[in-house]
């Protein structure tokens, strides 16, 4: 195997708009030369192309550790996540590091659910709704979590909070068959 090799095919997945495919090139990039900060640095790209901000940030905090390597695209990354940390405090009144802690724990509450471990997934839940109150999916998900264990009238009350938020919010309607 090859890093330069994954690389370029990392980068021919961007460009094809395959950003799984591009990551997991550049992932495989990354194990054989640790160092190869541009691998890094396009798998943020690819990230961000997903909208997944954890991944997003954690690539640019491995691009600007590799400063040493190439200061200039450091320097790209830093300006890259100041702008993003900049976007979240002025449009959700949230810090990045607490977006992330709320995304981390609403995926482990999701990972407790995927086990039917519901009572395990409602503190998760409810820790990220306390730091992020804004996405409808932590209330559709405690909905979820509180019908499965029986909880009717509470279930009924996240879907609804959902819908509060999002009228848009798209599982209502499946979720509320789910409960009711």
């Amino acid at each position: 195997q090859n890093s330069d090799v994954q690389f370029g095919l990392g980068v021919m997945a961007l460009y094809a708009k395959d950003t799984e495919a591009a990551i997991k090139h550049f992932d495989k990039a990354i194990v054989l030369d640790p160092l190869y900060i541009h691998a890094h640095f396009n798998r943020a790209t690819a990230y961000q192309e997903q909208a997944n901000v954890k991944c997003l940030v954690e690539s640019l905090i491995n691009v600007i550790n590799l400063s040493h390597v190439d200061s200039e695209l450091a320097a790209q990354a830093q300006e890259k996540l100041d702008g993003i940390s900049a976007s979240f405090n002025k449009n959700s009144g949230i810090s990045l590091d607490q977006f992330i802690e709320a995304q981390t724990n609403f995926e482990t509450g999701f990972e407790f659910m995927e086990k039917h471990e519901f009572h395990h997934a409602i503190p998760y839940y409810k820790k990220a709704i306390s730091i992020n109150p804004d996405p409808p999916q932590s209330y559709g998900n405690l909905g979820i979590c509180y019908a499965c264990l029986g909880e009717k009238e509470t279930a009924l009350s996240y879907i609804d909070k959902a819908v509060e938020i999002d009228p848009s919010y798209q599982l209502e309607a499946t979720n509320r068959l789910l409960i009711e």
